[in-house]
Protein backbone atom coordinates (compact mmCIF):
# COMPACT_ATOMS: atom_id res chain seq x y z
CA UNK A 1 0.00 0.00 0.00
CA UNK A 2 1.51 3.36 -1.05
CA UNK A 3 1.82 6.46 1.13
CA UNK A 4 -0.74 8.19 -1.06
CA UNK A 5 -3.33 5.48 -0.47
CA UNK A 6 -2.69 5.44 3.28
CA UNK A 7 -3.12 9.19 3.48
CA UNK A 8 -6.32 9.06 1.48
CA UNK A 9 -7.70 6.42 3.82
CA UNK A 10 -6.68 8.41 6.89
CA UNK A 11 -8.23 11.58 5.52
CA UNK A 12 -11.43 9.75 4.61
CA UNK A 13 -11.56 8.22 8.09
CA UNK A 14 -11.15 11.61 9.73
CA UNK A 15 -13.86 13.13 7.54
CA UNK A 16 -16.25 10.24 8.28
CA UNK A 17 -15.58 10.52 12.01
CA UNK A 18 -16.22 14.25 11.98
CA UNK A 19 -19.44 13.80 10.01
CA UNK A 20 -20.58 11.06 12.39
CA UNK A 21 -19.83 13.16 15.46
CA UNK A 22 -21.56 16.14 13.88
CA UNK A 23 -24.67 14.14 13.05
CA UNK A 24 -24.78 12.55 16.50
CA UNK A 25 -24.35 15.88 18.28
CA UNK A 26 -26.93 17.53 16.04
CA UNK A 27 -29.46 14.70 16.58
CA UNK A 28 -29.01 14.82 20.36
CA UNK A 29 -29.40 18.61 20.44
CA UNK A 30 -32.41 18.47 18.11
CA UNK A 31 -34.13 15.89 20.32
CA UNK A 32 -33.53 18.04 23.36
CA UNK A 33 -34.86 21.13 21.59
CA UNK A 34 -37.98 19.25 20.49
CA UNK A 35 -38.54 18.10 24.07
CA UNK A 36 -38.14 21.63 25.45
CA UNK A 37 -40.43 23.00 22.73
CA UNK A 38 -43.08 20.46 23.70
CA UNK A 39 -42.73 21.40 27.38
CA UNK A 40 -43.03 25.09 26.47
CA UNK A 41 -46.19 24.39 24.49
CA UNK A 42 -47.68 22.38 27.37
CA UNK A 43 -46.86 25.17 29.84
CA UNK A 44 -48.47 27.78 27.55
CA UNK A 45 -51.57 25.60 27.12
CA UNK A 46 -51.87 25.27 30.90
CA UNK A 47 -51.40 29.04 31.32
CA UNK A 48 -54.14 29.69 28.74
CA UNK A 49 -56.41 27.21 30.53
CA UNK A 50 -55.82 28.89 33.91
CA UNK A 51 -56.37 32.37 32.41
CA UNK A 52 -59.69 31.18 30.96
CA UNK A 53 -60.62 29.77 34.37
CA UNK A 54 -59.80 33.11 35.99
CA UNK A 55 -61.99 34.86 33.42
CA UNK A 56 -64.91 32.50 34.20
CA UNK A 57 -64.33 32.82 37.96
CA UNK A 58 -64.34 36.62 37.75
CA UNK A 59 -67.59 36.52 35.76
CA UNK A 60 -69.10 34.22 38.42
CA UNK A 61 -67.75 36.53 41.12
CA UNK A 62 -69.48 39.51 39.47
CA UNK A 63 -72.75 37.55 39.38
CA UNK A 64 -72.39 36.69 43.07
CA UNK A 65 -71.64 40.33 43.92
CA UNK A 66 -74.75 41.42 42.00
CA UNK A 67 -76.81 38.90 43.98
CA UNK A 68 -75.30 40.14 47.25
CA UNK A 69 -76.08 43.76 46.32
CA UNK A 70 -79.67 42.83 45.42
CA UNK A 71 -80.15 40.88 48.65
CA UNK A 72 -78.69 43.68 50.76
CA UNK A 73 -81.08 46.14 49.09
CA UNK A 74 -83.96 43.74 49.82
CA UNK A 75 -82.78 43.44 53.41
CA UNK A 76 -82.59 47.23 53.75
CA UNK A 77 -86.14 47.59 52.44
CA UNK A 78 -87.35 44.86 54.79
CA UNK A 79 -85.68 46.59 57.73
CA UNK A 80 -87.32 49.87 56.73
CA UNK A 81 -90.67 48.09 56.51
CA UNK A 82 -90.04 46.45 59.89
CA UNK A 83 -89.22 49.87 61.41
CA UNK A 84 -92.45 51.25 59.99
CA UNK A 85 -94.39 48.29 61.45
CA UNK A 86 -92.76 48.82 64.85
CA UNK A 87 -93.81 52.47 64.71
CA UNK A 88 -97.39 51.43 63.83
CA UNK A 89 -97.41 48.87 66.65
CA UNK A 90 -96.25 51.50 69.15
CA UNK A 91 -98.96 53.84 67.92
CA UNK A 92 -101.64 51.14 68.32
CA UNK A 93 -100.38 50.25 71.76
CA UNK A 94 -100.74 53.90 72.78
CA UNK A 95 -104.28 53.99 71.34
CA UNK A 96 -105.19 50.85 73.28
CA UNK A 97 -103.79 52.37 76.45
CA UNK A 98 -105.85 55.53 75.89
CA UNK A 99 -108.97 53.47 75.12
CA UNK A 100 -108.53 51.50 78.31
CA UNK A 101 -108.32 54.76 80.29
CA UNK A 102 -111.50 56.09 78.61
CA UNK A 103 -113.62 53.27 80.02
CA UNK A 104 -116.18 54.90 82.36
CA UNK A 105 -118.90 53.66 84.58
CA UNK A 106 -121.31 54.07 81.71
CA UNK A 107 -122.26 50.69 80.34
CA UNK A 108 -122.60 51.97 76.76
CA UNK A 109 -119.27 53.78 76.87
CA UNK A 110 -117.62 50.69 78.36
CA UNK A 111 -118.98 48.44 75.61
CA UNK A 112 -117.83 50.88 72.94
CA UNK A 113 -114.37 51.11 74.49
CA UNK A 114 -114.11 47.33 74.71
CA UNK A 115 -115.07 46.95 71.05
CA UNK A 116 -112.51 49.59 70.11
CA UNK A 117 -109.85 47.85 72.21
CA UNK A 118 -110.74 44.50 70.61
CA UNK A 119 -110.42 45.98 67.11
CA UNK A 120 -107.14 47.63 68.00
CA UNK A 121 -105.83 44.39 69.47
CA UNK A 122 -106.76 42.64 66.22
CA UNK A 123 -104.81 45.19 64.22
CA UNK A 124 -101.95 44.94 66.68
CA UNK A 125 -101.81 41.14 66.32
CA UNK A 126 -101.84 41.44 62.52
CA UNK A 127 -99.02 43.99 62.60
CA UNK A 128 -96.98 41.86 64.98
CA UNK A 129 -97.48 38.85 62.73
CA UNK A 130 -96.36 40.88 59.71
CA UNK A 131 -93.36 42.18 61.69
CA UNK A 132 -92.34 38.62 62.58
CA UNK A 133 -92.63 37.66 58.93
CA UNK A 134 -90.37 40.58 57.99
CA UNK A 135 -87.87 39.50 60.64
CA UNK A 136 -87.90 35.95 59.24
CA UNK A 137 -87.35 37.30 55.74
CA UNK A 138 -84.46 39.47 56.95
CA UNK A 139 -82.90 36.45 58.69
CA UNK A 140 -83.29 34.38 55.48
CA UNK A 141 -81.67 37.18 53.45
CA UNK A 142 -78.77 37.34 55.94
CA UNK A 143 -78.21 33.58 55.63
CA UNK A 144 -78.28 33.81 51.83
CA UNK A 145 -75.92 36.80 51.86
CA UNK A 146 -73.50 34.95 54.18
CA UNK A 147 -73.57 31.92 51.87
CA UNK A 148 -72.89 34.07 48.80
CA UNK A 149 -70.05 35.88 50.55
CA UNK A 150 -68.52 32.50 51.41
CA UNK A 151 -68.83 31.52 47.73
CA UNK A 152 -67.21 34.82 46.79
CA UNK A 153 -64.31 34.16 49.17
CA UNK A 154 -63.80 30.70 47.66
CA UNK A 155 -63.87 32.17 44.14
CA UNK A 156 -61.30 34.80 45.07
CA UNK A 157 -59.08 32.14 46.68
CA UNK A 158 -59.27 30.03 43.51
CA UNK A 159 -58.42 33.09 41.38
CA UNK A 160 -55.39 33.81 43.60
CA UNK A 161 -54.26 30.17 43.37
CA UNK A 162 -54.58 30.22 39.58
CA UNK A 163 -52.57 33.45 39.40
CA UNK A 164 -49.82 31.83 41.50
CA UNK A 165 -49.84 28.78 39.20
CA UNK A 166 -49.58 31.06 36.17
CA UNK A 167 -46.62 32.83 37.79
CA UNK A 168 -44.95 29.46 38.43
CA UNK A 169 -45.60 28.34 34.85
CA UNK A 170 -44.26 31.63 33.49
CA UNK A 171 -41.05 31.04 35.49
CA UNK A 172 -40.92 27.50 34.12
CA UNK A 173 -41.35 28.84 30.59
CA UNK A 174 -38.57 31.35 31.14
CA UNK A 175 -36.28 28.60 32.43
CA UNK A 176 -37.11 26.35 29.47
CA UNK A 177 -36.50 29.20 27.03
CA UNK A 178 -33.11 29.86 28.65
CA UNK A 179 -32.22 26.16 28.37
CA UNK A 180 -33.26 26.17 24.72
CA UNK A 181 -31.18 29.26 24.00
CA UNK A 182 -28.17 27.63 25.69
CA UNK A 183 -28.72 24.42 23.73
CA UNK A 184 -28.94 26.36 20.45
CA UNK A 185 -25.75 28.25 21.36
CA UNK A 186 -24.00 24.94 22.16
CA UNK A 187 -25.27 23.48 18.90
CA UNK A 188 -23.93 26.47 16.96
CA UNK A 189 -20.62 26.17 18.83
CA UNK A 190 -20.32 22.47 17.98
CA UNK A 191 -21.09 23.17 14.33
CA UNK A 192 -18.42 25.88 14.21
CA UNK A 193 -15.88 23.60 15.91
CA UNK A 194 -16.66 20.70 13.59
CA UNK A 195 -16.51 23.03 10.58
CA UNK A 196 -13.07 24.25 11.63
CA UNK A 197 -11.89 20.66 12.18
CA UNK A 198 -13.33 19.67 8.82
CA UNK A 199 -11.50 22.52 7.08
CA UNK A 200 -8.26 21.60 8.86
CA UNK A 201 -8.74 17.95 7.86
CA UNK A 202 -9.36 18.93 4.23
CA UNK A 203 -6.27 21.14 4.25
CA UNK A 204 -4.20 18.34 5.78
CA UNK A 205 -5.55 15.92 3.22
CA UNK A 206 -4.63 18.28 0.39
CA UNK A 207 -1.20 18.80 1.92
CA UNK A 208 -0.75 15.07 2.37
CA UNK A 209 -1.92 14.40 -1.14
CA UNK A 210 0.63 16.89 -2.45
CA UNK A 211 3.35 15.33 -0.31
CA UNK A 212 2.45 11.88 -1.59
CA UNK A 213 2.69 13.13 -5.17
CA UNK A 214 6.18 14.49 -4.56
CA UNK A 215 7.26 11.11 -3.24
CA UNK A 216 6.23 9.22 -6.36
Amino acid sequence: MTGKTVFKLAAASILMALMFLGCAANKETQQMLEQKTKQLQQSQERITELENQIKDLKARNNEVQSSITRLENDKRKLNQSASSLKSSISKLEREIARAEKEITSSKAAEEKAKKNISALNGKLAALRKELNQKKDEVAAKEIEIASLKQTQTELNNTIDQNKKRIGSLQSEKSSLQTQMNEAIAQKDGKIKTLTILLVISVLLAIAGFGWALTKK
